[in-house]
């Protein structure tokens, strides 16, 4: 019997910058082609006379080309700098009855993704030109010219991509207290350009940054980590009904003067449904300690530690 490959998942991804943005993700989707995974349309491109670029536009060119080809998924990629109707795009890309337009947003500018690749940074930039001062002592010809950024952008970020995403899912929980109650245009700094990114390469690891005596679940796991003076106790529930067994999760911690990780195992090799399952943790030096549950990809990170 003949074996027909998976028909790739259809994108639009409208980008409001006619340079930065749209070539880093032209170089993705160069990067991606044999893998048949995907198959994008960027906006603009050589062929888009006078494109759109303002967040509204955008949106609404999004969903003009999806009516001639329907898309699986659309998507702007826009950031906060230098406009003020922020409120009004969300509300058009999530406007009802009609497909949904996910926004990939920064602020202040896309550059501070790509500053994430290389630093830890929180730094409230004002405008896009600061960000980029501080985004040229790592990339030196960055806003030059429009050939660097074609040719070598991501060619020059794409082997910090999982620094990246660690460190923009460490801004986001640094920004937790102002997500919870305001919108994403009114906070600075911010991105979740990575999320789309995560997607489009299919990296196999996701981040979550979480804090002492928080219940996190995930998938049908409940997990907890609370500290003493020499200790973290890290406990696993299982609210499903299979048993998990405990080597889909490993536990490593890190300390600054470490090459490489330290790795524990649980006091049980496995956790019964309803049971909970308990190991501890000495703090020494520990500066983060990172809980990967392969079953879902994703990474709790618990930072920092002292």
């Amino acid at each position: 019997m003949a074996k027909y490959a998976p028909t790739p998942t259809t994108l639009f991804i409208s980008c409001e910058g006619t340079s930065s943005e749209r070539y880093y993700f032209e170089a993705i989707q160069e990067e991606i082609q044999d893998k048949e995974q995907f198959e994008l349309r960027i906006y603009p491109n050589d062929n888009d006379p006078n494109p759109k670029t303002t967040p509204r536009e955008m949106i609404a060119i999004a969903r003009r080309y999806n009516v001639a080809q329907q898309y699986d998924k659309l998507w702007a990629v826009y950031d906060k700098n230098g406009y003020t109707k922020h409120k009004e795009a969300l509300e058009l890309a999530q406007k009802p009855n009609v497909q949904k337009v996910h926004i990939a947003f920064s602020s202040i500018a896309f550059e501070h993704w790509l500053l994430l690749h290389f630093e830890r940074s929180s730094t409230a930039f004002p405008k896009s030109k600061n960000v980029i001062e501080q985004l040229k002592k790592y990339l030196p010809k960055y806003g030059k010219d429009a050939t660097y950024t074609k040719l070598y952008l991501f060619e020059h970020t794409k082997q910090h991509l999982p620094t990246a995403f660690k460190n923009a899912a460490w801004l986001r929980h640094q920004q937790k207290p102002l997500l919870t109650n305001h919108p994403i245009y009114t906070i600075n700094p911010y991105t979740d350009i990575d999320r789309l990114v995560q997607c489009l390469l299919d990296f196999p690891t996701k981040y979550q940054f979480i804090d002492l005596n928080e219940a996190v679940p995930i998938g049908t796991l409940m997990f907890y980590v609370q500290q003493d003076q020499a200790h973290l106790q890290i406990a696993v529930r299982n609210d499903g009904k299979t048993t998990v067994k405990m080597d889909l999760i490993q536990l490593k911690g890190f300390e600054k003067a470490q090459l490489q990780a330290t790795e524990w195992v649980w006091s049980a090799p496995f956790v019964r449904p309803e049971a909970v399952a308990t190991t501890e943790i000495p703090l020494q030096a520990l500066t983060h300690l990172d809980i990967h549950y392969q079953n879902t990809g994703l990474t709790l990170v618990l930072s920092p530690l002292n």
